[in-house]
């Protein structure tokens, strides 16, 4: 079978491009969120003699809210702060999970909306929770649009994947993994929430009963990873965008395996050979380990955009002028309809099968012309 075609599945050029000047205006407008939040001079961090903060009658007072960043397991279950406090990202993790969407509107009206969603407008806080699976560190992405990276990597690509609408939410899982590589600083920075994956499957067995929470808040590995990915490199915005596969300690097994333990997905050789991928699939299958210095390793690149060769791109982001940053007001982006298209790892697993169905007879229509 010919490798396929389709340019927007494959992490080609055209796709790369579209997703460096989508997160070149998104970059921005975070900095300017950052540079607001920082107006009102050092975190104040919550403790337990506290307690609950005064009801919010501004903006300004929520941001104002003293900051928790304890993390603590009762009985399975994680430990809350009072009401009126702003959660670190880790927390914010945890919340999703265990607590109601309107108690989390209610309880914590800075980093979530009245009805229990993250607010694009918050600016990520404390350490990023990582998330392992195929041998590399993940933040966690909220419904398709917002990345936990905590607040030192904030700077480094922002938290706006991509907008926020009502529609491709849904769309989305609570938590994907896959999109956003953590990079090494983040991996070495002091954190709770490490946690390892091992299936494809949101239904699936979950080894950890602290993470475990709703089942719908379950967190769902991306499957295809010809894909994009995002590894950011440094708090100047420079990233590199380029396939799952080619990240340096990719591993086709989603995690590590015992004799007795039938659970981890692994990429079978038929995956990569169906999109045309030339890879070292031993190489690839070789023991599980976690690879805590994720870099983009050199992928083949066809100037013309076509999709049998893959780009690894070093992008520095820029100034792209004065824009609104009111609360919830969604980036523009001149691709949004297409957001799905450009392989940011973030649909559901019935999405992605009627894509690579799509693809699958694209390509074997290819076949027959030729």
């Amino acid at each position: 079978m010919a490798p396929l075609k389709d340019a927007h599945m494959a992490c080609s050029v055209p796709a790369i491009k579209m997703m460096e000047r989508s997160l070149k205006e998104s970059r921005n407008q975070c900095l300017k969120l950052l540079d607001g939040h920082n107006k009102f001079g050092k975190e104040q961090l919550w403790t337990k003699k506290d307690g609950a903060g005064q009801d919010p009658e501004t903006e300004e007072d929520k941001i104002q809210m003293k900051l928790a960043t304890l993390v603590e397991f009762h009985k399975d279950e994680p430990a809350f702060p009072p009401t009126n406090t702003r959660l670190s990202d880790e927390l914010v993790y945890l919340a999703t999970k265990f607590i109601n969407a309107k108690a989390r509107g209610e309880h914590y009206p800075y980093d979530f909306t009245a009805n229990g969603e993250i607010r694009t407008s918050r600016v990520p806080s404390g350490p990023a929770p990582i998330l392992w699976a195929h041998g590399l560190p993940f933040f966690p992405i909220y419904k398709g649009y917002y990345i936990l990276c905590g607040r030192e990597h904030a700077p480094w690509i922002g938290w706006r994947l991509q907008e926020r609408k009502s529609a491709s939410a849904k769309d989305h899982p609570m938590w994907s993994v896959g999109a956003v590589v953590a990079p090494a600083s983040a991996v070495a920075a002091k954190h709770t929430v490490d946690r390892q994956l091992f299936s494809h499957k949101a239904e699936g067995k979950d080894i950890d009963k602290i993470y475990k929470g709703k089942d719908g808040s379950r967190d769902v590995i991306a499957s295809s990873h010809h894909w994009c990915t995002v590894l950011p490199k440094s708090a100047e915005g420079v990233a590199s965008i380029c396939p799952l596969w080619s990240i340096c300690g990719y591993n086709v097994h989603c995690g590590p395996q015992s004799e007795d333990d039938k659970t981890v997905t692994i990429m079978p050789q038929e995956y990569f050979a169906k999109h045309g991928i030339e890879v070292n699939y031993a190489v690839l299958a070789k023991p599980y380990a976690n690879n805590k210095k994720p870099r983009a390793i050199g992928a083949r690149s066809d100037v013309d955009g076509d999709s049998k060769g893959y780009m690894e791109s070093n992008m520095e982001f820029e100034d792209l002028g004065d824009e609104g940053t009111d609360d919830e007001t969604p980036i523009s982006m001149d691709f949004v309809e297409e957001e799905k298209d450009l392989g940011l790892l973030g649909l559901s697993e019935k999405e992605e099968k009627e894509k690579e169905k799509e693809v699958a007879e694209d390509g074997e229509k290819d076949n027959e012309e030729n």
